[in-house]
């Protein structure tokens, strides 16, 4: 149980917490959005919280969550960014949910700033739900590639849809690796006896 941290949490941006609750045993919190930064930073480095993992960051579209009231496309509740904050010295967990949508662009602050590991996850969050992160140093598609239309895990996504076909790319072989090299149980598949080698040190598959 985390409800020592949200108490700490809610003195401090109490303002700007619009709900609070528990879900499995962990505690969440809803916030304004434009104080994540902020509030990230806080988690972080309050020596009574010491929250300096981000364990998750991810996205939830609530397009059809109630079957008998489905939101409008451009609902400014629609999505709901949650982060995932978790301390390895005292154990505790919270959670900070950020609704956001409407016919605009979707913009959240990036915390990329106070946790490395946010560039990843606000680039996933990006390329599945297309939620923009404001501040981010490199926000571009991490598993799909750039030409892709639409975003794969918003409910409206068209399941049937035909991706346009881009040239192969060549990107480097991390499994076989650049040609003969020394043997060992350890090395890359082409540098083991027997493997095929590459015609050239430095080329790839």
């Amino acid at each position: 149980m985390s409800q020592r941290a949200l108490d700490l949490f809610v003195q401090n941006f109490g303002d700007a917490v619009k709900a609070t609750g528990s879900s499995h045993g962990d505690e969440w919190a809803r916030v304004d959005g434009a104080r994540i930064q902020a509030m990230a930073s806080f988690l972080k480095n309050d020596p009574a919280l010491e929250m300096k993992l981000l364990a998750d960051l991810t996205c939830v579209d609530y397009l059809e969550f109630d079957p008998q009231k489905r939101l409008a496309l451009d609902d400014p509740e629609r999505f709901e960014v949650v982060y995932h904050f978790a301390s390895v010295t005292t154990r505790e967990r919270l959670s900070l949910k950020v609704r956001c949508g409407g016919a605009e662009e979707i913009v959240v602050p990036s915390i990329t700033g106070v946790f490395r590991t946010a560039n990843w996850w606000e680039r996933l969050v990006w390329d599945f739900f297309g939620v923009r992160f404001e501040g981010h140093p490199d926000l571009r598609r991490i598993l799909t590639y750039e030409e892709f239309k639409g975003h794969a895990l918003r409910k409206d996504y068209p399941i049937h849809l035909r991706q346009p076909l881009t040239p192969e790319r060549r990107v480097q072989d991390l499994i076989r690796g650049p040609g003969p090299g020394p043997s060992s149980l350890h090395a890359p598949m082409s540098q083991r006896p027997g493997a095929r080698p590459n015609v050239k040190a430095d080329d790839y598959d």
